[in-house]
């Protein structure tokens, strides 16, 4: 199969990995040739090269910043988006590809995949990571009878009209787009879960102070996470000399969450770090958190979720009540879960975490049986074939 992606998220092989990328290597090899279009930072507005990474053809382009920028200057990267991705994607010779592979976010790609589909007759298929703009409208940064709220829902039905395929990261999310779009043929809706690379959980030495548990954190501090809503509860340990809470990662509120915990002594605020390294780290420590505002009415599913069931790590999640990630960590007996909105269910839950050994190798043993199970990248590959195919 030929496919051509048009990405927002693909580093360079030697920057970084992230699960787009362990798609398309999954893609090629299962034989498929794939072509990548996707944004560069380094790049200036309208600049664009081309180079083979990861065995794929990649077009990379200047655009507007789109990430680690505040909502407004985010909102513009995105509304301008499309029109530098265009400027790429004419360069490509398109009338032979069977499959245009895409995602969400953003949500203005929608005039590009109309014009793409509209001239080559080619599938179309969205993996859908966020449901937006109700997902802004749930933390209080739209409101819903807004004019920005209608111009990006407008978006969002265009996006999810064009696409033959709307691939969803869980049962909940599938059931939540078929009730919210009643005009959306349930056909076009599937399950399309978040998957990643097999790398082990290997026992790496990673240099951090072993003689303690160590608890952590990995992925983006932004408002939907709500970091700093549930810091309390970690404050609650800052003269527990057992343990150790580490955050790692970017976002709007990292500074934040970086002064709120300066003096307490057993909580270190770390910058994002590659891909490998952030597994070595992650394989030394003893539970990883999920944090979700508690207001969300959509079911978000971090793909954080993924590298702690890979490394076998129990999971301590804090969430709305909505996400089904609190169905997988019950019933699969992989960790730990309360409502985003009480501190008191989480300071208990870590404690349990913290004392009890026995519960914490059981929810080990459990996630990466999981994982090998449910969540490899392979799983990704061959339901993308099946969808495409039938």
């Amino acid at each position: 199969m030929k496919i051509l992606y048009i990405s927002t998220v693909f580093p360079k092989e030697e920057e970084n990995s992230t699960i787009y990328t362990d798609l398309v290597e999954g893609l090629i090899k299962k034989g498929d040739q794939v072509t990548v279009v996707t944004i560069e930072k380094k790049l200036k507005p309208f600049q664009y090269k081309t180079l083979k990474e990861r065995g794929a053809t990649v077009f990379r382009c200047g655009c507007f910043p789109i990430y680690n920028v505040n909502f407004l200057l985010k909102g513009i990267g995105i509304v301008f988006l499309s029109f530098f991705l265009e400027r790429i994607i004419r360069k490509i010779n398109i009338k032979n590809f069977d499959l245009l592979l895409y995602e969400v976010p953003p949500i203005t790609l929608e005039k590009i995949i109309q014009k793409i589909k509209k001239h080559y007759q080619i599938k179309t298929f969205l993996m859908l990571k966020d449901i937006f703009p109700q997902n802004a409208v749930d933390i209080g940064l739209m409101k819903k009878n807004s004019f920005i709220f209608k111009y990006f829902k407008r978006k969002e039905e265009s996006l999810y009209d064009v696409s033959d395929y709307i691939g969803c990261m869980s049962k909940e999310n599938v059931n939540y787009i078929l009730k919210h779009n009643p005009k959306i043929s349930k056909e076009k809706v599937c399950y399309f879960p978040n998957t990643k690379k097999d790398n082990g959980n290997k026992d790496i030495d990673f240099k951090i102070k072993k003689e303690k548990l160590q608890f952590v954190y990995g992925g983006n501090m932004g408002l939907p996470q709500g970091v700093l809503n549930i810091a309390p509860a970690i404050s609650y340990f800052k003269t527990d000399e057992d343990i150790e809470f580490i955050f790692i990662g970017r976002g709007t509120e990292r500074d934040k969450i970086s002064e709120y915990f300066k003096e307490q002594k057993n909580v270190k605020v770390l910058e994002n770090l590659p891909r490998k390294e952030y597994e070595e780290l992650l394989s030394k420590c003893d539970a990883g958190f999920i944090f979700l505002d508690s207001r969300f009415t959509i079911p978000n599913y971090p793909s954080r979720t993924l590298a702690y069931l890979e490394k076998g790590i129990p999971i301590i999640a804090a969430t709305d009540k909505n996400t089904d990630i609190k169905n997988l960590i019950l019933d699969n007996r992989v960790g730990l879960w309360s409502c985003s909105d009480n501190i008191n269910s989480l300071i208990e839950n870590i404690r349990i975490m913290k004392e009890n050994k026995e519960k914490r190798q059981e929810f080990s043993k459990n996630a990466r049986e999981l994982f090998l199970k449910e969540f490899q990248v392979e799983k990704s590959v061959e339901l993308l074939h099946k969808y495409i195919n039938q």
